[in-house]
């Protein structure tokens, strides 16, 4: 998926990145956001208030609380219980990344923050959205426009706990919080949010719209449009009028595929309801457990229904547990997309794609440098499309269709929520399939013995032969 590679090449991922971080900060912890927030189109500006509720879960005290925000969004002022408190504000660069510029803020509590106990903070603030790509992070255009509008936290449209450095970035994933959005915003537009509408009022021109969260979660994304609505049962597709036509099918090309993916791997455990927003190309598509956000392309072009093959299946992903997660969902779901669009299109393009994808990898050096395990810890995490595609491929074919599903189907009602480790789904694959599968994971994953087969130029099917032989 070429503007996911761009994302995890780019910024190392906003999103499920390092489980080791939490606990290891000594600012807080987010647990609820509280967000009333208002769009001045003519402007072109958000106000916004916040009120955060941070808990300390470190073994010190908290004394200073350091914020980042968007470099354009400023802050008018700060409160705890009612009582204004100083506060400094500045345009900071990433210490990491210098042209990633945030407006860093740093509180000075009166009264430490001992551990266990939290704190509740109001702060508002105002300002515009232009984006980051002048980063490289071309997918980040966030801006505030009639036509499209999304906050989410890539852009830092809301106020995120740490300091203007990539530790940060990668702990958001782990501060699981919930909320409440109130987004107002002109009556003839709508808002689309990944938590549950618990009101709408409209009044003077304005609807307030009011989200809340379906469970804790790691981020706030709003898409706002003049969006026209497909709904079957619980499952709604959002999407631009002039992609109508297009929209009616792409829905029934979801509805298909998640009774395809409820059919190998069982029903979600997510109850609620479950939407697909389209956004402008581009924008970068998003999978979560209650919405998918899919660029126009996949509206526009059969041809790119394959996108959203790819992030409904994240929706059955576990999240791992290692401590630097090599993102190996990244190549489960890319050899996914491409098996649906033989199951679901009958066209064959899985053994298709998979031989390009062993050329390039061959006459890539890189990929018999650093083991797959490792891809996370040496940020090259992009490669998990690709090494986790083959791997993929292969035990597919090593245990069979029909053990495959009921791999991922186990592992998901399993570890869902708790989380696992690589080495706890070769546990589990080998007891469901009952084969021997450690020389699989042990070239594949723990080291790069793979390369060498490809360098050999070992056809793939007799790869998947030399595993059989276990």
């Amino acid at each position: 998926m070429k503007i996911k590679k761009q994302i995890l090449i780019l910024i190392l991922v906003f999103f499920n990145f390092s489980y080791s971080l939490l606990g290891q900060n000594s600012f807080g912890t987010i647990r609820y956001y509280d967000l009333a927030i208002k769009i001045d189109y003519k402007k072109k500006k958000i106000f916004n208030k916040a009120e955060i509720t941070i808990i300390n879960e470190s073994n010190k005290e908290i004394a200073v609380i350091p914020l980042i925000l968007y470099r354009l969004l400023k802050v008018n002022s700060i409160s705890i219980d009612n009582k204004p408190i100083k506060f400094y504000q500045q345009i900071k660069s990433f210490k990491d990344f210098e042209v990633l510029q945030v407006n860093e803020i740093n509180l000075k509590l009166d009264k430490p923050i001992l551990k266990g106990n939290s704190v509740k903070i109001i702060m508002e603030y105002e300002g515009t959205l232009l984006g980051y790509a002048e980063t490289g992070m071309s997918y980040i255009k966030d801006h505030i426009d009639l036509n499209f509008t999304i906050l989410r936290p890539d852009c830092l449209s809301y106020p995120i706990l740490g300091y203007p450095e990539f530790s940060t970035i990668k702990s958001i994933s782990l501060q699981n919080f919930e909320y409440e959005i109130k987004l107002n915003i002109p009556n003839n537009l709508c808002a689309v949010n990944g938590g549950i509408l618990t009101n709408k009022v409209t009044k003077k021109g304005y609807t307030t719209y009011t989200f809340k969260s379906s469970k804790p979660t790691y981020q706030m994304v709003t898409a706002i449009a003049d969006y026209k609505k497909l709904e079957t049962e619980n499952i709604s597709t959002y999407y631009f009028e002039k992609d109508s036509t297009e929209a009616k099918k792409v829905h029934r090309v979801l509805l298909n595929t998640f009774e395809l993916y409820s059919k190998w791997w069982g029903k979600l455990n997510n109850k609620n309801t479950f939407s697909l927003i389209e956004i402008p190309d581009n924008y970068g598509s998003q999978a979560t457990e209650s919405y998918v956000i899919q660029t126009a392309a996949a509206f526009n072009n059969p041809d790119q229904l394959m996108q959203l093959y790819h992030e409904i299946s994240h929706l059955w992903n576990v999240k791992s547990t290692n401590k630097y997660p090599s993102r190996w969902n990244e190549g489960l779901a890319t050899f996914i997309q491409y098996k649906t669009v033989d199951k679901l299109e009958n066209r064959n393009v899985l053994n298709t794609e998979i031989i390009k994808v062993y050329e390039s990898i061959k006459k890539n050096k890189n990929y018999r440098k650093k083991a797959f395990i490792n891809y996370g810890k040496e940020n090259v995490t992009d490669r998990s499309y690709k090494t986790g595609f083959i791997f993929f491929y292969v035990l597919h074919n090593v245990v069979g269709e029909n053990k495959f599903n009921q791999i991922i189907r186990t592992f998901y009602q399993k570890y869902s929520n708790s989380g696992a480790t690589i080495k706890e789904f070769e546990n589990l694959a080998t007891k469901v399939s009952n084969r021997n599968l450690s020389n699989l994971f042990n070239d594949w994953f723990y080291t790069t013995n793979f390369y060498y087969n490809l360098k050999e130029n070992i056809p793939i099917s007799k790869i998947v032969e030399s595993y059989n032989l276990n």
